[in-house]
């Protein structure tokens, strides 16, 4: 419930920020992005990510002079200025290595437990490695890492208000894990309402949407599907782990059908956010439909199309 309270305290807090009524309080872009807290055992404390479920992260909410509540997102690099490749003396794939890498977790507080295991992986795509085998023969990355914050509003159009931390160093001993491309799984009536659990994993297996591989973390998810005609309803889930494991995506945050349009075009464009409203398209006349879910940035785009591409 305090989640869901967050995240809607900042949904209104980000139609605040653009409000055109004068009398509306106004954002300011922060000038001051020292918001970061280095822990305070960073300097002599070394973080096992391996046995380590999580790392603890707290930091100060940007001043945008006005009470909103941002979202938090983690980026991770192997050089304090975030601008410049691995140097090498680290073993690395050079061809796909990155300056940085953000993680997939994210959080609207300000005391956030970030999964070790997204950070290991952070540190795979910046040393550029897609897949485990190709750590073999070599040792994984042990030393200092770079972390930072993103704060931004994932329900604005554009970046205005996105202002990016201070850079802490943290001291870790790495393994080898890489980020395969998320899934997100479609249910509803093309499911038969089978329920987002383990024993349905077989039968849901052909409703799953995932990311691109060059996009993997992005939380962009992509799928095209046959739909008979009829009523369509549903929502989505980025975990198995049943109808409240509190996984689900949709429409509005309580549960109920909402109807919506395609438009002359084919196309719907809308949001999406954490619960389970169902989206429902009662004219559906059945053919392929084209899913894009964007979980980070809260926006779907249906598509009609003549066949899969």
């Amino acid at each position: 419930m305090k989640k869901l309270s967050l995240l809607l305290a900042g949904m209104l807090a980000s139609l605040a920020i653009v409000s055109c009524e004068d009398t509306e309080p106004r954002a300011e872009v922060p000038t001051d992005n020292n918001f970061l807290n280095t822990p305070p055992t960073a300097e002599n404390f070394v973080y096992d990510l391996e046995s380590m479920e999580t790392v603890n992260l707290t930091c100060s909410q940007p001043d945008y002079g006005v009470a909103v509540i941002p979202t938090y997102a983690v980026q991770v690099s192997l050089s304090p200025d975030f601008s410049t490749l691995p140097e090498d003396k680290w073993i690395f794939n050079k061809e796909n290595a990155v300056p940085y890498a953000e993680i997939p977790f994210t959080s609207t507080q300000a005391d956030m437990d970030v999964p070790a295991s997204d950070i290991a992986q952070g540190i795979s795509t910046v040393l550029g490695y897609k897949k485990v085998t190709e750590y073999e023969g070599r040792t994984p990355y042990s030393g200092p890492i770079y972390v930072r914050l993103r704060a931004y509003f994932p329900t604005l159009e554009n970046d205005t208000y996105t202002v990016l931390s201070n850079v802490i160093k943290l001291n870790v001993v790495g393994y080898a894990t890489v980020r395969e491309p998320g899934t997100l799984w479609l249910i509803g009536t093309p499911t038969n309402w089978a329920a987002p659990d383990a024993a349905s994993a077989e039968t849901l297996s052909d409703w799953r949407l995932r990311e691109s591989e060059d996009e993997i973390g992005s939380q962009t998810y992509y799928a095209t599907f046959e739909i008979p005609a009829g009523t369509l309803t549903f929502k989505f889930y980025s975990k198995l782990t049943g109808w409240d494991g509190g996984d689900a995506w949709g429409y509005t945050a309580s549960d109920g059908n909402n109807e919506i349009s395609l438009d002359a075009e084919g196309v719907y464009d809308g949001t999406i956010v954490k619960g389970k409203g169902n989206y429902m398209i009662s004219s559906w006349d059945g053919g392929y439909l084209s899913f894009t879910v964007d979980l980070k940035n809260g926006k779907v785009k249906f598509v009609k199309v003549e066949a899969p591409e």
